[in-house]
C-alpha cells in the first residue's frame, strides 16, 4: 500500500474537489440545455404540422413562434457556455428557419395559384433544403454532446 503524504492529500483532496465542481457544472450546464431544448419541443409541438395546401399565411407565423423559442434557448446556450459546436449548430437552424420564413414572405400573397411563381418556388425548394442541412448538423452536435432533447426530439415544423 502506498503512502500519501501530506501536501500530496492536499492536492489529490483539491483535485477531486475541482472535478467534482466541474462534474456538477456540467450536470447543470446539461439540466439548462435540456429545459431550453424542452421549452422550444413544447412550441414546436403546439404548431401544427405543415401541409401541401398551406400557405406562407399559415406558415410564417407558426415560424415565428419556433424562431422566437429558438432564439429565447439560444440565450440560454450562451449563458451555459455549451461547445461551439453546438451552438453553431443551434444558431445555423434558427437561421435557416428565418430565411425559410423570408422565402414565403417572398411569395405571400400568391399572385396565382400556387406553383405558378416559379422564382418564389425555387426559393422556397432552396430555404426548405437549408433548413434540412441545417437540421441534420443540429442533430449531429447535439448526439456528439449527448444533448438528446435538443436534436431529433425537435420536429421542427418548416
Amino acid at each position: 500500500m502506498s503512502r500519501i503524504t501530506g501536501s500530496a492529500r492536499k492536492t489529490c483532496f483539491g483535485t477531486a474537489l475541482l472535478a467534482g465542481a466541474l462534474l456538477l457544472s456540467g450536470c447543470s450546464f446539461f439540466q439548462n440545455a435540456d429545459g431550453a431544448c424542452s421549452d422550444v419541443k413544447e412550441v414546436v409541438d403546439a404548431v401544427p404540422p405543415t401541409s401541401p395546401d398551406d400557405t406562407g399565411v399559415e406558415i410564417m407565423p407558426r415560424l415565428d413562434r419556433q424562431i422566437e423559442a429558438g432564439r429565447a434557448a439560444q440565450g440560454v446556450f450562451a449563458d451555459a457556455e455549451a461547445p461551439a459546436d453546438f451552438q453553431d449548430a443551434w444558431t445555423g437552424m434558427i437561421g435557416a428557419l428565418e430565411e425559410d420564413r423570408e422565402a414565403w414572405q417572398s411569395v405571400t400573397p400568391w399572385k396565382g395559384a400556387p406553383g405558378t411563381d416559379m422564382i418564389g418556388v425555387l426559393q422556397l425548394g432552396a430555404a426548405k433544403q437549408k433548413v434540412d442541412d441545417a437540421k441534420n448538423a443540429l442533430n449531429a452536435a447535439a448526439d456528439r454532446h449527448g444533448f438528446a432533447s435538443c436534436g431529433s426530439a425537435i420536429d421542427w415544423r418548416y
